[in-house]
């Protein structure tokens, strides 16, 4: 199965968040919190550093590392989403079947392991769930309405 919706539908939510988070005073999205990257800004960039970072390790490219404080604003996050999106992609428009079982080595805790690029992509459908989840919760003690999680009525399939 091609990942590209389940990436589509969070590139959605992302964009709800960020929306959201530009509406709310810079205090509630600069507040320290507990979990996640520290605060709900910083939370949405590492959700967009670390996509773009695997992306970029499947694709063979140098490490690319991204400063969390470079995205000091919802609009600044955007960008840095906006600007990454099209590298992950075109990654996840040629999906075919040498993807669902091709691997790609990966340096972990200091050793090169192989990690087949379907766990890579389903990791990072998940790690952005489960941030999104975080921030729910957080959303909630500033007074804003979490976008919805729903996959229906999308227009992802």
């Amino acid at each position: 199965m091609n990942p590209l919706p389940m990436f589509r539908y969070n590139w959605q939510i992302r964009d709800e968040w960020l929306e959201g988070l530009a509406a709310l005073p810079e205090e509630e999205w600069t507040k320290p919190r507990v979990g996640g990257h520290r605060t709900m800004l910083r939370t949405l960039a590492h959700i967009v550093a670390v996509e773009h970072e695997w992306i970029t390790t499947v694709q063979g490219v140098p490490d690319v590392n991204h400063d969390l404080d470079d995205y000091p604003t919802p609009e600044a996050v955007k960008r840095f989403s906006d600007e990454c999106r099209p590298t992950v992609e075109s990654f996840l428009l040629d999906w075919g079947p040498d993807k669902e079982t091709g691997t790609f080595e990966a340096s972990i805790g200091g050793k090169t392991v192989p990690i087949k690029y379907a766990e890579a992509v389903g990791h990072l459908i998940a790690h952005e769930i489960h941030h999104a989840g975080q921030l729910s919760v957080w959303a909630r003690e500033a007074g804003m309405t979490p976008p919805s999680p729903d996959v229906v009525f999308r227009g992802l399939f």
